[in-house]
């Protein structure tokens, strides 16, 4: 088994969930991260 770094991972991660219908957001603080879990609820 081969490792990869952490960074490859991830990215791998994000573009298998971008393919699923995913979108990316981004959060700021910690009221942004709040408002994002409300509008998905």
């Amino acid at each position: 088994m081969t490792t990869q770094p952490e960074a490859e991972l991830e990215a791998t991660l994000i573009d298998q969930l971008q393919s699923l219908k995913y979108t990316r957001v981004k959060i700021k603080d910690q009221a942004a991260m709040l408002a994002n879990l409300k509008q998905q609820s």
